[in-house]
């Protein structure tokens, strides 16, 4: 198998971090260590977030939700 290459495939991950704070200094973090950015920093209706990959080609969507999708499933 070529280096930089797992049997599985690549995958997306999304943690959560609940601080735009944190969410912002790991950005600016991943950009200053030269991270392969997928999406710029960007704030939604539904988070600040931006995504990443890694060496392995798993992308990785960092984000702080608003609150917008509890108002919405609570409106159920």
């Amino acid at each position: 198998m070529p280096e930089g290459q797992n049997s599985l495939g690549a995958t997306g991950l999304g943690p959560r971090l609940d601080d735009n704070d944190r969410v912002s200094a790991r950005y600016q973090q991943a950009v200053a260590l030269g991270a392969d950015v997928r999406m710029a920093l960007t704030q939604s209706k539904v988070a600040l977030s931006f995504t990443l990959a890694d060496p392995d080609g798993n992308e990785w969507w960092i984000n702080a939700e608003t609150g917008f999708l509890d108002q919405l499933r609570e409106a159920r």
